[in-house]
C-alpha cells in the first residue's frame, strides 16, 4: 500500500523550508573534522560570518574543485602558536585534556566544547606560531593529516561561504545525534565519571 502523498512530500517541504530560511545541508564525506564531524554525518550550515570556534565551509585553498569544513581558531589580528602542550591564543593557552586513546590516536577536549584527535605525539616539540594578520586561521579536528592553515595561512572572510548551525549523526561515546555548531562539549573527564552500580 502507497503512503498518503502527504508522508511523501514532507521532507521535501522541510527542506524547502530550511532552503527559504537559508540553511543549506552537506553531507561529509571524510574524516577531515573527526572526532567532531565523521563520515556520514550532515552537516547544516548558514551563509553567515564565522565567529571563534565555529565550523566553518570553504572552497580548498589548495584544490577549489572541493569544499571542506574546518574550524576557525584564531580570528583576524590574533596569533595562535601550536606547540607540544596544545594551543594558545595571543599567548593564552587553551584548555586542552586527554578524554581517551586507542592504539594509533589520543582525543582531546579542546575548549571544553569540542574534540580533536592526534597521533600520541600531538604537535612537534618546537612551537610554531602562525599570525592571522588579514584573515582566520582555520584548522582541522583530525589535527595530523588533512591541510589547514598551517599550510595555507591565513583565510580571507570572504573566502568562507559560511558557518555549520547543526551537525547530525551517529551517536557514539562523545557525540550525541545532534550538536549545535559541531560543538558537543563539556564533558565529564573520565576520572569524573560516576560509578554505575
Amino acid at each position: 500500500m502507497q503512503s498518503p502523498w502527504f508522508k511523501r512530500a514532507l521532507p521535501a517541504a522541510a527542506l524547502l523550508a530550511l532552503a527559504a530560511w537559508g540553511i543549506r545541508p552537506l553531507q561529509v564525506q571524510n574524516e577531515e573534522m573527526s572526532p567532531s564531524i565523521t563520515p556520514g554525518d550532515w552537516v547544516l550550515w548558514l551563509p553567515l560570518a564565522p565567529r571563534q570556534g565555529d565550523v566553518v565551509l570553504l572552497q580548498d585553498p589548495s584544490d577549489p574543485s572541493r569544499r571542506v569544513l574546518r574550524r576557525a581558531i584564531a580570528a583576524p589580528g590574533q596569533s595562535l602558536t601550536l606547540s607540544k602542550p596544545g594551543l594558545a591564543l595571543d599567548g593564552q593557552p587553551w584548555r586542552w585534556r586527554e578524554m581517551g586513546r586507542d592504539a594509533d590516536r589520543v582525543a582531546y577536549s579542546e575548549q571544553d566544547a569540542w574534540l580533536v584527535q592526534t597521533a600520541d605525539r600531538r604537535f612537534d616539540e618546537a612551537s610554531v606560531t602562525l599570525n592571522a594578520e588579514e584573515g582566520w586561521m582555520l584548522l582541522a579536528d583530525h589535527r595530523d593529516g588533512p591541510v589547514d592553515s598551517r599550510w595555507w595561512g591565513a583565510i580571507p572572510s570572504s573566502d568562507i561561504q559560511g558557518r555549520v548551525w547543526l551537525r547530525i549523526g551517529a551517536k557514539d561515546a562523545w557525540r550525541g545525534v545532534l550538536s549545535w555548531g559541531a560543538k558537543d562539549g563539556p564533558w565529564i573527564p573520565p576520572s569524573k565519571v560516576p560509578a554505575q552500580d
